[in-house]
């Protein structure tokens, strides 16, 4: 991540082997950029704007299969590979700062202890007298007030943690010594212009995730004790922003999850953002209400696993956020359908803090209104709804009780009360599994799920009276945690994700076909929906994707 400070946004770009997607962020939301090219996927970059020249500039990291040695530049508009005469080896963990006195991008290890500078046109090996040893996963940022680079920790080539402080002045490295220093770990620092301070926050620390807060005045460290700090973590970034006065952060993870969250420091404490462009990610449920021409989405939970209990609607690219006078509880794992002949969204089940419940609640646009049928399905999460226009019915199948059991229950919605259906075949019990009413065809589809002892990749029909089993000779490999919608422009079933997977395939109501897609998926739990209005398959995580075909 990198203050652009020509455009008045900080970049971000990658982080994982596998992504290569660029993110603006302008103080209140983050924007998804699209350029025409890019770098290839990769994490463990670095990245440093050249204010001389107006551009950010790429090296390096780790792409999807080895360690990469290009260099990148960003203009604003899109990305253009540069082609050095000279160029550092291929690395992985090392850093990079701008220094502003000499107009040069500096970097600095990635498992050597070398000394690079980019002027623009080519990459120029620096030999200094003294230098810091070799080292990787190190902090480094451009102190404007003394008019050094910074260089803290980092670990050796033995793996070993390191809390030295080095300082670059153009022609040489000298170690700095301070009565107190962050202890020994892998960090992110960055330049705080306001307070004239480096800004360091140490993650990892001798294998443990902390979350302290140092500055650096030139002379010694000072740790800060602010109210509130992120939640530890590793691999994040920092960027400072000069519009706003404020470092910022940005993700990172734990053993346990990825972070995608926004926080920012004021000198005095940290303050996590959340950013106006949509919903938070994470098992989220939404369906196209066709009588108000909008996308509804309710619920779900975090990146740090809180549930939650928000309404939002999306109306072509805008999402927002309702806030009526009655609403479910917080769930997540619940089933949603449009019934349009009532013209309400209907919600069923989910688990909140604790159990599942049995709860119907209907949308209208304007607020939630439980319901209270005389029969109803027993609690459960992970259960999937359909809308049958034919039969002009909510379709529920399966899901999982209090017990972790799955189930293989059909029932009905018809706007007062739930009715059991009895199939001669029925669906193996599963949970996380996926349905779509296929219009063209007149039939509920039903693909794969979590059965009882491992994933399924079956393919079902239910026709108003029975279950049928669909066998082809193609299909979608066994799955959990995919979503399924039907196309009405193309008349197809369209299936994504699941599993870690970010495959596409379509249903003909004959066989399944794989779709090769270009450019980056949404991910692999993405929910999904049809827009009619837009003519396109739209999903969301983190961000809101339309499938193209």
């Amino acid at each position: 991540m990198a203050w652009d400070s020509s455009r008045q946004r900080i970049v971000l770009f990658g982080g994982n082997g596998s992504d290569n997607d660029t993110w603006e962020w302008d103080g209140t939301t983050w924007l998804s950029r699209t350029p025409a090219s890019s770098p290839p996927g990769r994490s463990m970059h670095a990245m440093a704007y050249d204010a001389s020249r107006q551009r950010l500039v790429l090296f390096g990291g780790l792409g999807t299969a080895s360690d990469l040695n290009d260099t990148w530049e960003w203009d604003g508009s899109t990305w253009a590979q540069r082609t050095p005469a000279t160029a550092p080896n291929a690395r992985r963990g090392h850093a990079m700062a701008y220094d502003s006195v000499r107009s040069r991008v500096v970097l600095f290890g990635g498992g050597s202890n070398e000394t690079w500078e980019w002027d623009g046109t080519t990459w120029l090996r620096r030999t200094p007298a003294s230098s810091p040893p070799a080292r990787s996963h190190h902090a480094l940022a451009f102190d404007a007030a003394r008019q050094r680079l910074v260089l803290f920790g980092g670990q050796d080539l033995s793996s070993m943690d390191l809390a030295d402080t080095w300082e670059w002045d153009g022609t040489n490295w000298a170690q700095r010594t301070a009565a107190v220093s962050p202890p020994a770990g892998h960090h992110t620092m960055t330049w705080d212009g306001a307070r004239q301070r480096v800004v360091l926050c140490g993650w990892n620390q001798a294998n443990l995730l902390v979350n302290d807060t140092w500055e650096w005045n030139g002379t010694t460290w000072a740790q800060r004790t602010p109210s509130a700090s992120p939640p530890r973590r590793d691999e994040t970034t920092m960027a400072w922003d000069a519009a706003r006065q404020r470092v910022v952060l940005f993700g990172g993870g734990n053993n346990f999850l990825d972070y995608r969250d926004t926080w920012e420091w004021d000198g005095s404490t940290w303050s996590e953002r959340t950013p106006a462009s949509g919903p938070a990610e994470g098992h989220r449920q939404m369906v196209f209400d066709g009588a108000r021409q909008r996308t509804v989405l309710f619920g779900g939970s975090d990146s740090n696993y809180a549930v939650l209990g928000d309404t939002w609607e999306l109306t072509g690219s805008t999402w927002s956020r309702r806030t009526p006078a009655t609403s479910p509880s917080a769930r997540h794992h619940h089933g949603l359908a449009a019934d349009s002949a009532r013209q309400t969204i209907v919600l069923f089940g989910g688990v909140g803090a604790s159990q599942p419940n049995n709860e119907t609640w209907e949308w209208n646009g304007t607020t939630w209104s439980q319901r209270q049928p005389p029969t109803a399905p027993s609690p459960r999460f992970l259960a999937r709804l359909a809308w049958d226009s034919s039969r002009q019915r909510v379709v529920l199948f399966g899901g999982m009780n209090a017990s972790f059991q799955k189930l293989n229950d059909t029932w009905e919605w018809d706007g007062t009360t739930w009715a059991q259906r009895t199939s001669a075949v029925s669906p193996p019990a599963r949970s996380a599994h996926a349905m779509a009413w296929d219009a063209a065809r007149q039939r509920v589809v039903l693909f794969g799920g979590g059965g009882t002892s491992t994933s399924l990749g079956d393919t079902w029909e239910w026709n108003g009276t029975t279950w049928t089993q669909r066998v082809t000779p193609v299909a979608p490999s066994a799955r959990e945690f995919h979503s399924m919608v039907f196309d009405a422009s193309r008349q197809r079933v369209v299936m994504f994700g699941g599993g870690g997977r970010r495959d596409t395939w379509e249903w003909d109501g004959t066989t399944w076909a794989e779709r090769v897609t270009t450019g980056r998926a949404p991910s692999s739990q993405a929910t999904m929906t049809y827009d009619s209005a837009l003519g396109r398959v739209v999903a969301h995580d983190v961000d809101t994707w339309v499938f193209v075909p």
